[in-house]
């Protein structure tokens, strides 16, 4: 399961069933094959734009419901494949098309969220 934001094209090489969503709403695609085939394995590769901010209230909803679906979100910090605009893990002062002088506001931080709503397994790590 993907959105079609820029990490829409990870499952590709991997030859799975792979079914893409409207940005934002992964989650909700994804949850309703999980009710529909319970005994599928349901992974989503998402961004951090289509999860955090677009799809924000359906990351809220899918941690609560805990239906069994896996997440994998993958944070660029930017919305990459519009232009490059702020989104909500941008660093602050980060510079992005939208944020000339820095990015005023806070970032989010997905996993403090996802163990604040119960989420059963948490990990994160970065890629240098």
């Amino acid at each position: 399961m993907t959105g079609i934001g820029c990490s829409g094209n990870i499952p590709v090489p991997l030859k799975y069933n792979i079914v893409r969503a409207l940005h934002g709403r992964a989650l909700s695609v994804a949850t309703g094959i999980k009710l529909v085939r319970p005994d599928s394995e349901v992974v989503i590769f998402a961004g951090d734009g289509d999860l955090l901010s677009i799809g924000g209230n359906h990351l809220i909803h899918t941690i609560r419901r805990n239906v069994g679906i896996k997440v994998i979100l993958v944070n660029n910090m930017l919305y990459g494949m519009t232009g490059g605009q702020v989104a909500p893990t941008t660093p602050m002062e980060a510079i992005t098309h939208t944020t000339p002088y820095g990015n005023p506001e806070p970032p989010l931080d997905a996993c403090r969220l996802a163990v604040s709503l119960g989420a059963t397994y948490v990990a994160g790590g970065q890629c240098h």
